[in-house]
């Protein structure tokens, strides 16, 4: 492993917490190489390094090669209510109790390599629930999109900063405190990344290259781009589904259909899911993308019948359809409305920026569903249209 700095402090702390995770069980690629860069530290593996099918894009290849095996030992368990309130550092509570010895110095070694890179100042300080109550016009807009942004509790700079570090146990164990990855952490998102694999008591990283540069990538999350402008404060464009806000539609056949709304927690967008009502269906988890809308109808028609059992597949494939381009519809006014926003030269961190970017990016998706659903309803007419000539055709040669 390298490290790529100039500041001797940085390189100093990274082999620390490299050196650590070897001593411990832990594997690091030696060809991986840690850049930094001011408050940036990202993550490289030279496409031309050792290893078969370095720079595999696919996460899901079993011959792209290890990068990372970190034993779970080695994560360490933050209870971020214990931090002190900083504008300025990470701060760690003066009782450090439940750790075993090498947490505690991997913990201190990554406090002290985030402050060294001014990460609380320079990132921490611009996260949205801080800039976005001094906004009333671009707050309004925002909770009528996610609803659970008005209630969400305005977190410090350092603890901003520390909340967004923090992974979740995946291990099937019960719950427990939600905890800082070693090495790990210094990979960026992407949401094509390489996926986290759990082996026993071993979480492994394969290499995931995107485009021709040597960064890997991880897939921290499954949320749209406005989520993530919210949560980490920048535009993620290659997002690939818009979650949609919330909203009511009546429609022919099923009558009103509600769309339950997601909140802002980074790993909160729940599975789709079609709920009966009363009068009619609730939507929960609904997620809009130009690659997955086809799918998308043919699955929301099977609930749309299981519920509504006297409709015929043609009339629940309609239905279904009139649903989601309601949906598009109504999402793609909100987007565009958000797009709109104009420039304020009292926002410091650049969030109207940020927020237009995020909601340009979700109109192109929005676009691309419109034009799936298009040629979807003409396919679906051109069939009907085959069949119900043939039968015409057929009953006229008997």
């Amino acid at each position: 492993m390298r490290v790529d700095s100039v500041d001797p402090e940085v390189r100093r702390l990274i082999v620390r917490i490299a050196d650590t995770v070897r001593g411990h069980g832990g594997f690091i690629h030696d060809d991986l190489v840690i850049h930094h860069d001011g408050p940036s530290l990202w993550t490289a593996l030279p496409h031309l390094g050792s290893g078969s099918n370095v720079g595999a894009s696919d996460e899901s290849a079993a011959d792209a090669p290890t990068i990372l095996r970190i034993p779970r030992a080695l994560h360490v368990p933050v209870q971020l209510e214990a931090w002190p309130d900083d504008s300025d550092a990470l701060r760690p509570p003066a009782e450090l109790g439940g750790l075993t010895p090498v947490q505690r110095t991997l913990l201190l070694t990554m406090v002290d390599l985030f402050n060294a890179c001014d990460k609380v100042r320079a990132v921490g300080r611009g996260y949205p629930n801080l800039s976005l109550a001094d906004d009333p016009e671009l707050h309004a807009l925002i909770t009528e999109a996610r609803p659970s942004w008005a209630t969400l509790t305005s977190l410090s700079p350092s603890r901003n900063f520390l909340k967004s570090r923090l992974g979740s146990d995946a291990w099937g164990a019960g719950r427990t405190l939600p905890h800082l990855m070693p090495v790990i952490d210094l990979i960026n998102h992407h949401p094509a990344g390489a996926s986290y694999e759990y082996h026993g008591e071993i979480v492994k990283i394969r290499a995931c290259h995107q485009g021709d540069g040597d960064q890997v990538f991880l897939r921290y999350n499954d949320n749209d781009a406005l989520a993530i402008a919210l949560n980490l404060g920048y535009v993620e464009n290659d997002a690939r589904f818009v979650a949609s806000i919330p909203f009511k539609v009546e429609i022919s056949g099923i009558g009103v259909v509600e769309v339950e709304g997601v909140d802002l927690e980074r790993r909160s967008i729940p599975a789709p899911a079609v709920e009966g009502t009363k009068g009619g269906l609730r939507l929960v988890g609904l997620q809009l993308g130009p690659e997955s809308v086809k799918a998308l109808v043919v699955l929301l028609a099977l609930a749309i019948r299981s519920r509504r059992p006297e409709l015929g597949e043609d009339q629940a494939l309609g239905a279904a359809t009139d649903v989601i381009r309601s949906a598009t519809d109504v999402n793609r006014d909100y987007f565009e409305r958000l797009t709109s926003i104009q420039a304020d030269r009292s926002d410091r961190w650049g969030l109207r920026d940020v927020l237009r970017a995020a909601a340009a990016h979700q109109v192109t998706l929005l676009e691309g569903v419109q034009t799936s659903l298009t040629k979807t309803h003409k396919l679906r007419s051109d069939h009907l249209s085959g069949r119900n000539g043939g039968t015409a055709a057929a009953a006229g040669s008997s």
